[in-house]
């Protein structure tokens, strides 16, 4: 009776090792695959980033025709904006002096 159970909590133990081996592998695998993933998104983002600074370096007068014309629109935009109230005040002072003179008039 004891070697039976010696005999299985060795077979139980070997199967443990191996099933942990096995998991081991595939964590490895998983790793490197991870690895290769990152290393091939690191290369693509520095191929992006070199290409970028090659064509502003052939191309920076149009960069800054772009940046310029980026600060045109919003200097207007923010002139357009600061006219609003403007406009509406003007109106509003025009009603007062109407509306007091038909009132006392």
């Amino acid at each position: 009776m004891e070697q039976k159970l010696i005999k299985q909590l060795k077979k139980d133990d070997s199967n443990a090792l191996k099933e942990m081996e096995e998991n081991l592998e595939c964590i490895k695998h998983d790793i490197n695959d991870l690895h290769v993933t990152v290393t091939d998104l690191n290369l693509e983002l520095q191929n992006k980033e070199a290409e970028t600074l090659k064509v502003m370096e052939e191309k920076p007068q149009s960069f800054e025709n772009n940046i310029v014309a980026t600060q045109e629109t919003f200097d207007y935009n923010l002139e357009v904006k600061q006219q609003e109230p403007l406009d509406l005040l003007t109106v509003s002072m025009l009603f007062i002096p109407v509306f007091l003179h038909n009132f006392f008039f």
